[in-house]
């Protein structure tokens, strides 16, 4: 395996992790993007497993694996934590969509408006 494997790899597990706890973090109530995203979020999942078996085949298992859980983690924590403490607010990202209360825009200009949507 390559220098330029390997970095692939961890690059595509870093992006398998995000779309995850994106979906996983949706499945427990918590909306940390909008439709736009998470169509792409969800196109991610699938994406970027397929790329990782083109790249190094059967051993993409172990980097497909601890991405899930990286992401199941870490949207078990956003989602727990929001919960328990309501002042605590999710990084989330809002292209077009509206950003719910309680979730800070990393996208956006404002921390209210979503980088392309209007006011709340």
């Amino acid at each position: 395996m390559t220098l330029v494997e390997i970095s692939q790899l961890i690059g595509f597990t870093g992006l398998l992790c995000l779309a995850a706890r994106v979906i996983f973090a949706a499945l427990g109530r918590l909306r940390l993007v909008d439709w736009f995203l998470f169509v792409a979020a969800a196109a991610g999942v699938i994406a970027f497993p397929l790329r990782m078996f083109d790249v190094v085949g059967a051993w993409s298992a172990v980097p497909i694996v601890v991405g899930l859980i990286w992401g199941l983690v870490w949207a078990v924590r956003d989602v727990r934590g929001y919960r328990q403490d309501p002042r605590r607010e999710p990084l989330g990202a809002f292209i077009v969509g509206r950003v719910p209360d309680g979730v800070r825009n990393w996208v956006g200009t404002r921390e209210d408006r979503a980088l392309l949507g209007s006011h709340r």
